[in-house]
């Protein structure tokens, strides 16, 4: 029998297992390790804070999670297939270490979040792209039009 996320020890384990899991995952592992460089010694101090504020409301942490992802999103286009996986990996190792109503908050407050900053980076993404005078969703790739005197591209 498994028991629910109580204590600060077990969000530690939780976020710990997570990482250990992610940071080598074939879809996501290389965001956290070669795009990143997360440093876990610095990182992991405020995911635990970030859970434990979600799951206990405790108010620890302190930190602008919105703004490392538009960071990463620069680097490297964040996808729907990154936030599914980083989503299955964090509800499995929730499955596999708790049970309990907390242990469930944890797996719908990631599904929001996964949500949300997919939808925000999305957005951001088409905003950016209209300010730069190309139609929204396009990006740089050519429009091929037709005209009287045939095919053309415009760019």
């Amino acid at each position: 029998m498994l028991n629910d996320i109580r204590t600060r020890e077990d969000v530690e384990r939780l976020v710990e297992s997570f990482y250990a899991q992610a940071t080598t995952d074939d879809t996501i592992g290389h965001l956290f390790t070669d795009v990143a460089q997360v440093d876990f010694v610095r990182h992991l101090p405020l995911m635990y804070d970030f859970w434990e504020t979600l799951l206990f409301g405790v108010r620890k942490y302190k930190g602008n999670a919105m703004r490392a992802h538009f960071d990463l999103n620069d680097k490297v286009p964040l996808v729907a297939e990154h936030f599914q996986r980083w989503l299955q990996i964090w509800e499995a190792t929730v499955d596999t270490l708790f049970a309990g109503e907390n242990a469930e908050s944890a797996k719908e407050k990631a599904r929001y979040i996964a949500r949300s900053i997919q939808l925000r980076l999305s957005a951001a993404t088409a905003a950016r792209i209209e300010n730069a005078g190309a139609p929204a969703g396009l990006g740089t790739f050519p429009v091929r039009t037709a005209s009287p005197a045939g095919p053309a591209i415009v760019g």
